[in-house]
């Protein structure tokens, strides 16, 4: 998805309905769920998306698998498990400066009194050159919310 246009959505809409269609006709295809919650998590709909991460979990415990799990948690609401998914993902071999744990920690650390600072020392330590589309546009809103 590179920008606005009507032709964006309809392919988002596409790919949607191919992953759930591919979940219909084969319940454990976790790579259509991943897909699925990946992109629901993209579009912020985390209530839906979160489901989708916990089927995935129960098939496979990949890194990316919990960190999208984390995001969910944390657009829900829910800090503390959020925390505990990004550290289930470092434990099974994520890294330690992947945008997901970073992204996290700098909006949990605006959300604190007096965290601009910190939020922006954090974001400061993502490497712009490894960010693809719209990781590249979450930073960049996230580091003019740091500033406020």
């Amino acid at each position: 998805m590179s920008g606005n246009d009507q032709e964006d959505w309809l392919k988002v809409a596409e790919a949607y309905q191919l992953f759930k269609d591919a979940v219909r006709k084969d319940v454990t295809f976790v790579t259509a769920k991943y897909n699925r919650a990946a992109l629901l998590n993209y579009y912020r709909l985390f209530s839906k998306a979160k489901p989708l991460w916990d089927q995935v979990l129960v098939i496979s415990q990949s890194a990316d698998a919990y960190d999208g799990l984390a995001i969910s948690q944390q657009g829900l609401g829910d800090e503390s498990a959020a925390e505990g998914s990004l550290r289930k993902a470092s434990s099974n071999g994520a890294d330690s400066g992947r945008f997901s744990k970073l992204f996290l920690e700098a909006a949990r650390a605006e959300q604190s009194p007096k965290g601009a600072s910190k939020c922006a020392d954090i974001v400061g330590r993502l490497d712009n050159s490894s960010l693809m589309g719209f990781e590249k546009q979450s930073v960049e809103h996230l580091k003019e919310v740091c500033k406020r």
